[in-house]
């Protein structure tokens, strides 16, 4: 990694940092950790989900990059929807379009999005949700 991408990610991380503990607000929080982590990876956007409990459905609690079409699609089922990051694995699918643990592959298709890497969030020793980022 090039020194300048290096100091570059160190200010993302630090701003992020700053924000998360200065802010009074949790959406204030998971929007820049979102925002952040786009920025630092260099991809056109992503989401934060949770699950709920008794519906099973990935509920999105943040997002950045994404146009209203794409991210009012539809429910994400956490069954369905590249349900192994749910059991604390990461997961990088490259070619999205031809992938069945992807719930809407034309919607991704439209939106411009052919690869997404999808990250679990753990709290207390249990995935809660899914962080995921889209090029």
């Amino acid at each position: 990694m090039q020194k300048s991408q290096t100091i570059s990610h160190f200010k993302l991380f630090y701003e992020a940092a700053q924000t998360i503990l200065s802010s009074a607000s949790l959406q204030s929080i998971l929007d820049t950790l979102v925002q952040r982590c786009v920025a630092a990876l260099g991809v056109k956007g992503g989401t934060l989900r949770l699950v709920d409990e008794q519906t099973h459905q990935l509920e999105q609690v943040a997002a950045c990059g994404l146009s209203e079409a794409y991210l009012n699609k539809g429910v994400l089922s956490s069954d369905r929807s590249v349900p192994q990051v749910l059991s604390g694995e990461v997961v990088c699918i490259q070619n999205a379009f031809d992938d069945p643990r992807v719930q809407y592959r034309d919607e991704l298709k439209a939106e411009g999005i052919n690869s997404l890497l999808s990250l679990p969030l753990e709290a207390s020793g249990a995935v809660i949700g899914v962080l995921r980022v889209y090029s």
